[in-house]
């Protein structure tokens, strides 16, 4: 019907459609009228809620989530909060800006919207979602700002309301560390904090007080109630509780008792007041609690010393008597009645010093001796008292004065009757037998001189060493016996044994039974208790060889520097002739030269006490002594026997000999040059058989080839200047380089050898002047025109440095010889050059042993000698790795006291036997090794040595033995890692040449350390002995009062010792005095000091310690003498009792106060024991 064609319908039918349309049509006009409405109403909200966004200091945006997350909108509140202006983030994804820490939260929230819109699309439902987030977001700056956020769904958008919360995180954070920072204080804040409710109920407690009250944990406390559970007697609370409000809310070291959780009490001082809660009214109790169950117990214990000290002074084993100030008897105990007959009734009131214990005669002494301890503060004195019967007899008087305030309020007084101890004197005589054995069985020398030189003792090796009986030596001068010379050096350096250190080391010659000998001698003064030196004792031993080695060095270098000096041949003889007079007895002496051509020998100088010159000035070469030396090129030392029948086997004739006598002794060595014999040196003695000996012809033979080289050179030089006739043969043979010049250095003539060491031929260099670059380095230009200047005026010698042809610079000794003269005018010089680099390398060699010699000599240590060893060492040989090697034949070891190498930077201690390196090798075989990589496999190969330490292929090594008469002390060894070649034949010799000096340098310095050390420790225990552990004593209280540190001493003394003595014997009670010095040892830290005071008395000095760490002290002495007893197994229990004193610097004492008052401390202790047995 509603698809009839208009047409068809009705009037009425139209009429009511028409109707219907006007209606609808009004419905749409009103529709459309109310969304116009409803939208002027939304344009309107938009612009509040814009106008609320824009104005608000909190950031809003708005992000869609299309593709990817962008802002959409942002308010102006960003620019304040962030520094960015709005349009800066529009279109931008906020993840750009937060933290990447923090971008997972924010996918979070997108996971919940992204589930909302899918749940819309299923369902059609709208869901809500807000969500607040914390995140980092980065501002304009670059800086990270803390923001809080709020998320919510806005149609396809979220909206987001975000503030700055950057400051309040800090906040936050400082109020998160303020409380960690009391908490930290609150649980180890050293006392207890408690806070209780008001009905006594705990509610917090720190950990100490967990602790202090035996709870594991805070938790087991909280929730008890002070009276009920912690008071150890309930009923304290009420008073306590009266106490604080009578003190209006607040108490101070209030004494409590308090309960444990095993029910046993602890006492404390508590301090505590009401807190408040925000209304003022009392909430209840806190405060703190202080420990003091130790103080209530050294209270208790104070009164019990005190009751103590009472039952002490009326049962000591002592006389005691207590004055006051002014000497009137306050007290007496039991033992003084005992000991003198006086009841207290009878003296008390009386003055001590009246008369009636003291004979008359001491009655002053008395006196003085109260004023001595009201001065010191003590004394320790031997007198004689008087008994009430009238009986005299010896007592050991100890009085102490007891001050208050610095004030003398009274005086103690200590009698022993000394009649007993004679017996303890017998002991000590014994003790002194024993120390007289040692010394007898010592093969040092030891002396004891009085201060003015009288013997007072001497120990059996010295009177051996001298031939003489104790009873010739004691009560003689010593200096007598010192040779002339040596007497002036000897009283100067005794003059530092009446000063600080008061010790002192000297050289000198003695007159021993084997003639003058050279003894070293370490002095150290003993002192009385006023520093003033009463004795001095002495330990010496022999140091003969090594002077003469010192000797024999400089006698080298003094001849070598006169063949060197422009002298003449007869005055080098002279030279030679006083120098080894030096060393041995040169009265009788010669030198012999050998003429080939002639075959026979010249006498070109000679000093005989019997025959002269002209009697033996020429002899045939197969005749005489001489040449019978010459011909074998072997040292000859013959007696008159001897001589005899070489005569008889003709190989020399009598009437050639000269003077002989039936006690003739002739000693005789070849001098060599290059191994060829050009003559003899003599020595001869008409008197004694006995005056040369093997040494004397190693002295010779020593010497012989310095003198050689010097008198061939000599000889040489007057060779060329003997005759102008025969210049040209002697200028063209010379084995000299020579130079002929005219009178302005121009070379006119060179001989051969000056082409062998310059390399220029004639051709080359003549015409040229002699001072140009052709032989002389740039820097030697000058001097060599200063040197043609002086040979036209006199004859010159000089050493300096000239340039070869190829370039190379070497020593050269240049002289210039006799100008030649034509019609009285100079017309040239004859110029000489030798090349003088071996004989500079051996003067280097000589000063390298001079200067080790030297050393050894002078006052420095072991340690200190070594690294000049390796300084001279390293002048003549290539010392880039080099060490020391010592043996220990008693501890089976080889230790190495110096080394330097670029590879290995420890060298620790071998064993001798057991080990086979090269070192150990070298000094089982005693002789010297080279060896490379080659040979060292080799070796190894067939099991003679062993590697230990670093090598490479490329590797060689160098050692040498060190032996100090014939005994090998240990080696001495260089290498090199990088040049195979680097050392030779020449350089075994050059090592082996040093050896014997570096070998008797270093022993001399650990005899010196021996010494010292002898002088300077207890021989027994290995302790300081008493004289110089006091000397260190001194110079520690000098330190502390100087750093303001404090110092402890213990005094400790054997509590058995004699019995040991007496039951076991005194080598048990030796070895018992050895293991109590080795427990004192033990304790000490490496800065303390132990020393022996004498008998069975030690001092233990504890730097910078004070009395709070004798507790540890006593303890760690009574733990370690425990198991000393315990590991010992003996027969007897080792004991000791130990006192102690303490130097402050604030209030400093005097040496020997301190050391009285931890004595008397250590015999207090004694006392305590013994009364314990009892």
């Amino acid at each position: 019907m509603d698809n009839m064609k208009d047409s068809e319908k009705t009037k009425e039918e139209l009429v009511n459609e028409l109707f219907d349309l006007r209606k609808k049509i009004a419905e749409i006009e009103n529709v459309k009228a109310n969304y116009k409405q409803t939208e002027k109403k939304l344009a309107k909200s938009e612009e509040l809620y814009r106008l609320i966004a824009e104005s608000t200091n909190d950031v809003i945006t708005l992000q869609d989530f299309n593709l990817k997350a962008t802002f959409t909108y942002v308010n102006p509140s960003i620019k304040n909060i962030a520094g960015y202006e709005p349009e800066e983030l529009l279109g931008k994804s906020p993840f750009d800006f937060i933290h990447p820490g923090d971008r997972k939260k924010l996918f979070s929230l997108l996971k919940k919207y992204i589930n909302a819109k899918v749940k819309k699309f299923l369902t059609g439902k709208e869901s809500t979602i807000t969500e607040r987030i914390e995140y980092r977001f980065k501002d304009k700056e670059g800086s990270w700002r803390d923001f809080q956020s709020t998320g919510n769904i806005v149609g396809n958008q979220l909206l987001f309301t975000t503030r700055d919360i950057t400051e309040s995180k800090k906040a936050e954070e400082k109020t998160k560390q303020s409380e960690k920072k009391y908490r930290t204080l609150f649980e180890n804040m050293p006392g207890v904090y408690y806070r209780a409710d008001r009905k006594g109920n705990v509610i917090m407690v720190n950990p100490p007080g967990v602790k202090l009250l035996g709870y594991n944990s805070p938790k087991e406390i909280i929730g008890k109630n002070l009276a009920k559970d912690l008071y150890y007697t309930p009923e304290d609370k009420e008073s306590f509780l009266e106490e604080l409000k009578k003190r209006k809310g607040s108490v101070k070291d209030y004494e409590v008792t308090l309960k444990k959780r095993d029910g046993t009490p602890v006492i404390v001082f508590t301090s505590s007041h009401y807190y408040y809660d925000k209304e003022g009214n009392i909430a209840g109790v806190e405060g703190i609690f202080m420990d003091i169950t130790e103080r209530k117990e050294a209270e208790g214990n104070l009164r019990k010393s005190q009751q103590e000290f009472a039952s002490l002074f009326d049962s000591s084993p002592a006389a005691l008597v207590f004055t006051d100030e002014k000497g009137n008897i306050v007290n007496v105990n039991h033992r003084f009645t005992e000991l003198f007959g006086y009841t207290l009734d009878e003296v008390k009131g009386r003055n001590n010093n009246e008369g009636f214990i003291h004979p008359p005669d001491k009655i002053e002494e008395g006196m003085n001796l109260d004023k001595i301890a009201a001065s010191k503060g003590y004394y320790n004195y031997e007198s004689v008292r008087k008994k009430k019967d009238g009986t005299l007899f010896p007592v050991l008087l100890c009085g102490s004065a007891i001050k208050i305030d610095g004030k003398t309020k009274g005086m103690l007084g200590v009698y022993f009757d000394i009649t007993e101890n004679k017996k303890t004197r017998e002991e000590l005589r014994e003790s002194k037998d024993k120390y007289q054995l040692l010394l007898e069985n010592q093969t040092d020398l030891v002396v004891k001189v009085d201060t003015e030189g009288r013997f007072l003792f001497v120990s059996p090796s010295y009177c051996e060493t001298f031939g003489k009986t104790e009873k010739e030596l004691l009560g003689n001068k010593f200096m007598p016996l010192v040779h002339k010379n040596d007497r002036e050096a000897t009283a100067k350096a005794m003059e530092n044994l009446y000063k600080p250190p008061y010790a002192c080391y000297i050289e000198q010659r003695a007159k021993t039974k084997d003639g003058w000998r050279w003894l070293a001698w370490a002095d150290k003064s003993v002192l009385d208790k006023d520093k003033k030196v009463v004795e001095i004792v002495g330990v010496g031993r022999g140091i003969t060889k090594r002077k003469q080695n010192e000797k024999l060095q400089q006698v080298l270098y003094n001849i070598s520097r006169a063949a060197n000096s422009p002298i003449t041949l007869d005055q080098l003889y002279k030279t030679i002739h006083q120098e080894l007079g030096a060393i041995t007895d040169t009265a009788n002496f010669h030198i012999a030269l050998l003429n080939k051509e002639e075959n026979r020998i010249y006498y070109d100088y000679y000093s005989d006490e019997k025959d002269d010159i002209s009697s033996v000035q020429k002899f045939n070469f197969s005749e005489t002594l001489s040449a019978y030396t010459i011909r074998t090129k072997q040292p000859l030392l013959v007696n008159r026997k001897q001589i005899d029948k070489m005569a008889g086997e003709r190989k020399i004739k009598l009437s050639q000999l000269g003077t002989l006598t039936e006690k003739t002794l002739w000693l005789g060595v070849p001098l060599k040059v290059e191994n060829k014999v050009i003559g003899c040196m003599a020595l001869i003695c008409y008197y004694d058989l006995k005056h040369y000996s093997e040494k004397d012809i190693q002295i010779m033979e020593f010497v012989s080839a310095q003198v050689a080289t010097a008198i061939k050179r000599k000889q040489d030089e007057e060779a060329l200047s003997e005759s102008q006739q025969e210049f040209a043969s002697l200028f063209t043979s010379s084995p000299e380089a020579l130079v002929y010049t005219d009178e302005n250095s121009n070379i006119l003539n060179i001989n051969p050898s000056f082409t062998e060491l310059f390399g220029y031929t004639l051709e080359e260099v003549k015409g040229r002047n002699i001072n140009d670059e052709m032989i002389h380095p740039s820097n030697k230009i000058e001097e060599g025109r200063e040197l043609s200047k002086k040979a036209l005026k006199n004859n010159y010698y000089c050493e300096t440095i000239r340039k070869k042809k190829d370039g190379t610079l070497f020593p050269v000794a240049i002289s210039s010889s006799k100008v030649i003269v034509i019609n009285s005018q100079k017309k040239g010089i004859i110029g000489t050059y030798t090349d003088i680099t071996k004989r500079k390398q051996n003067e280097k060699l000589q000063q390298a042993l001079y200067n080790i010699s030297k050393a050894a000599n002078s006052p420095i240590s072991l340690d200190q000698l070594y690294p000049i060893i390796h300084k001279e060492l390293g002048n003549i040989i290539d010392t880039t790795n080099f060490f020391i090697a010592l043996t220990d034949y008693q501890k089976d070891e080889v230790y190495f006291p110096y080394f330097v190498d670029e590879k290995d930077k420890d060298f620790p201690i071998i064993n001798f036997t057991e080990t086979n390196s090269l070192t150990v090798y070298v000094i089982k075989t005693d002789q010297p090794l080279l060896v490379d990589y080659k040979k060292l496999q080799k070796m190894i190969a067939q099991r003679e040595v062993n590697i230990v330490g670093t090598i490479t292929d490329k590797s060689i090594w160098l050692g040498v033995p060190l032996k100090v008469e014939d005994k090998v002390i240990g080696a001495m060894a260089v290498q090199s890692y990088t040049n195979s070649k680097l050392y030779s034949e020449k350089d075994i010799k050059i090592m082996e040449f040093v050896s014997n000096q570096i070998a008797t340098a270093i022993e001399r310095k650990r005899m010196e350390e021996e010494l010292k050390k002898l002088a300077h420790y207890d021989t027994l225990t290995g302790a300081h002995n008493r004289g110089y552990g006091l000397e260190l004593l001194q110079r520690q209280l000098k330190l502390s009062k100087r750093d303001k540190s404090p110092l402890l001493l213990a005094y400790s003394d054997l509590d058995n010792l004699k019995d040991i003595n007496d039951e076991f014997g005194h080598d048990e009670g030796d070895r018992a005095m050895v293991q109590v010095a080795k427990l004192f040892k033990s304790i000490l830290r490496e800065v303390d000091i132990i020393t022996r005071m004498g008998g069975d008395e030690f001092l233990l000095i504890f730097l910078d310690s004070s009395l709070n760490e004798i507790p540890i002290i006593r303890k760690r002495l009574s733990n370690e003498l425990a198991r000393l007893n315990q590991i010992s197994k003996k027969p007897y229990k080792i004991d000791f009792s130990t006192g102690f004193s303490t130097y402050d610097p604030a209030n400093p004492q005097l040496m020997d106060e301190l050391i009285r008052i931890a004595d008397q401390n250590m015999y207090k202790e004694k006392k305590r024991k013994n009364k314990g047995r009892l």
